[in-house]
């Protein structure tokens, strides 16, 4: 966001099932992360917590505001997460992208496809694979802790914390974020790195 770019995040659930807070809680926590971050889209679905599936009609679901928004980048949750909605939510993502960019899904006949697609990793315990790419966040890592904190209910900031801070440790910096790559990473000129 602060090299000029537009961000955005969809949400696919409510949270209603996860017992440390009701609906409208999460609801509201992840509006008010979504308002620290400035996010320039967000959406929160109602899949069903505890039962997303990747499957048809969660697809249709997506396509029109993934092909509306037509973002360059998507970021998603890594297919090897520990919780079987952030499975499914990427699972579902892979899928969206791919149907979301054909012609059939466009007003004006075309075709779409994002630059590049990555995933996160919530949870180092079940994906312990090495990061393919570590972006210092450090000058950013104030606001990402405020828009976490506004998840109270969830007390996620301690171990993301952490996790960020291990990644920092890989990327030599204070606070790094760990990106897997999907596809071959595309650039134009190599001192862009």
């Amino acid at each position: 966001k602060r090299q000029g770019l537009k961000t955005g995040v969809i949400i696919c659930t409510r949270g209603e099932n996860g017992g440390l807070a009701s609906m409208e809680t999460r609801m509201q926590e992840a509006e008010k992360g979504a308002k620290i971050l400035g996010l320039a889209y967000f959406q929160q679905l109602d899949f069903p917590d505890a039962g997303v599936e990747a499957n048809t009609a969660n697809l249709e679901r997506l396509i029109p505001l993934v092909r509306a928004c037509a973002p360059k980048i998507v970021i998603t949750i890594h297919p090897d997460d520990r919780h079987p909605d952030h499975r499914a939510v990427s699972q579902l993502a892979d899928k969206t992208v791919f149907v979301a960019g054909l012609k059939k899904h466009a007003a004006d006949n075309t075709t779409w496809c994002p630059r590049q697609f990555f995933y996160f990793s919530l949870d180092p315990g079940t994906n312990q694979k090495r990061p393919d790419i570590i972006v210092d966040i450090s000058e950013v890592w104030e606001e990402k802790k405020k828009a976490l904190e506004a998840h109270a209910s969830q007390a996620i900031t301690a171990p993301i914390e952490i996790w960020a801070q291990s990644l920092g440790m890989l990327g030599h910096c204070a606070y790094g974020e760990g990106l897997y790559l999907k596809q071959p990473l595309k650039i134009s000129a190599i001192e862009r790195l």
